[in-house]
């Protein structure tokens, strides 16, 4: 432990050598770091507090987006939920998620919102859709409710609990 203090205790006194004729210098080596923590400090709070007012000053339109890959869609409502408990209103997250992203990419004539004319996807939740524990009870494409059984359940229900306590396989 005494041999790392002479090391470290050897090189500031080495790098203060170096720098005795510019104080400058050594001031802006002590006092830099400091300066740039509290100005970068301030900006990124004051952006995570009005990023959607300075967003719209801008005249920037804010999509959220889930993970990189369409294996993963359902990470954009959680990303938006994350936005909302940061500072984002709730109706710019939600416009964030549907609208917004037609506009972007050029389709808000077919969808992105409920209007007569355009494709009617919708889906209910049962609950807040920016809250993890909410799931969709129905999901309707071009006005068709979608059918809400997966294979996984099918295979649940049929080998569960069987009458006789064997799979119809057996039989």
């Amino acid at each position: 432990m005494r041999s790392a203090a002479r090391r470290i205790g050897a090189m500031t006194l080495r790098h203060l050598y170096i720098m005795r004729g510019s104080w400058p210098r050594v001031l802006e080596m002590a006092y830099w770091p400091a300066v740039n923590m509290l100005v970068w400090g301030f900006t990124s709070q004051f952006f995570a507090g009005h990023s959607d007012w300075v967003s719209r000053a801008a005249g920037v339109l804010i999509g959220i987006e889930g993970a990189r890959s369409f294996n993963n869609v359902r990470q954009a409502r959680f990303n938006a939920g994350t936005a909302v408990a940061n500072g984002l209103p709730y109706a710019a997250a939600l416009a964030a998620v549907t609208v917004n992203q037609a506009k972007i990419w050029g389709f808000s004539d077919k969808a992105g919102s409920l209007e007569p004319g355009k494709d009617a996807d919708l889906v209910l939740w049962s609950g807040d859709p920016f809250e993890t524990a909410t799931y969709a009870v129905a999901v309707f494409i071009n006005g068709r409710q979608q059918p809400q059984d997966a294979r996984i359940l099918k295979l649940r229900d049929r080998y569960a609990k069987p009458a006789d306590g064997y799979p119809s396989a057996y039989h």
